[in-house]
């Protein structure tokens, strides 16, 4: 098992006032799966996807990352499980603009602490499409080529959890349909288990399940009924 969230609640105090983010979520992830995370904007996606990528921590109940519970480790074990376990994707790319784009790939490599990193880099692109545009500026790529970038730089360190924080959000229907198509590609050729929280209903339907978000609660975990088309090799 991936990803386990055990009875998960998280809570803020704002004004003095409590309020409730999640409130009792259990599900559990197996190793490959693609799953999509919907529900209306504020209804808890963000919170769950940075509990399950032990970027905080619960306020009551367990988080388990292949049988790991987030709760237990201190902040340089936690740190060490996102660098090397985990990876991130996220709707507004956050690419250093300063680097390359292979300098980019590199990074999570080089805080783990990895040597010879160029040519782990250099495949990963490959893998996604991009290596072509390898020593490009984030600034001479297209919003589609930046995502692809972003997401061999989130797989570059082979983490068991992939997370994806609305990946097509801010791209046509089109080049979307890239980057979706790439992730299942890579979800099928590295095993890697996916959680995306996402509101476009085409890429929610095509993961292997639902996930649905309700102020804080967990009120669907469905099978999906339809399945991405024959995945296409994404253009650079």
């Amino acid at each position: 098992m991936v990803l386990t969230l055990r009875n998960v609640s998280k809570h803020y105090t704002i004004a003095e006032q409590r309020v409730s983010a999640l409130d009792g979520v259990s599900l559990r992830l197996d190793r490959g799966e693609y799953v999509a995370l919907v529900g209306r904007s504020g209804c808890g996606k963000t919170t769950l996807l940075n509990l399950a990528g032990a970027a905080d921590l619960p306020s009551s109940g367990q988080v388990e990352i292949e049988g790991v519970e987030t709760s237990a480790l201190n902040d340089d074990a936690l740190t060490r499980l996102r660098r090397t376990r985990i990876g991130f994707v996220f709707q507004f790319l956050q690419l250093l603009p300063s680097l390359s784009a292979v300098e980019n790939v590199e990074l999570p490599l080089q805080l783990a602490g990895v040597r010879r990193v160029r040519p782990r880099a250099l495949r990963t692109m490959e893998l996604a499409g991009v290596a072509p545009l390898a020593d490009r500026r984030p600034h001479q790529l297209s919003g589609g080529q930046m995502q692809c970038v972003a997401i061999a730089r989130a797989l570059v360190h082979d983490p068991a959890l992939l997370l994806a924080d609305e990946p097509t959000g801010r791209l046509d229907t089109q080049t979307a349909e890239t980057v979706m198509n790439l992730l299942f590609e890579i979800r099928g050729a590295l095993g890697t288990t996916v959680l995306m929280a996402t509101h476009n209903t085409a890429a929610a339907a095509a993961c292997d399940r639902r996930l649905v978000l309700s102020n804080g609660t967990l009120v669907g975990d469905d099978l999906s009924t339809a399945r991405p088309v024959v995945p296409e090799a994404p253009s650079s």
